[in-house]
């Protein structure tokens, strides 16, 4: 697994999964070291490449809104 950035103390992972004609990304948010069930727009998010920070951030303040509520 891969760490690439945190944002509001949620952190974004990847783990590849690495066949001989393909490379793919599966996408994990964790926080305070357990991890954390996003929309399915997160997990449906390509698999050919790591999402940027905008786009976490996106992800982690929809979630920040659904967890108010």
């Amino acid at each position: 697994m891969h760490k690439h950035f945190t944002v509001n103390e949620y952190e974004y992972w990847t783990d590849e999964d690495v066949e001989p004609d393909v490379r793919k990304l599966w996408h994990y948010c964790r926080k305070n070291g357990r991890e954390i069930k996003m929309s399915s727009e997160f997990y449906n998010h390509t698999p050919y490449r790591t999402m940027t920070r905008q786009e976490f951030t996106s992800h982690v303040m929809t979630l920040q809104v659904f967890m108010q509520g």
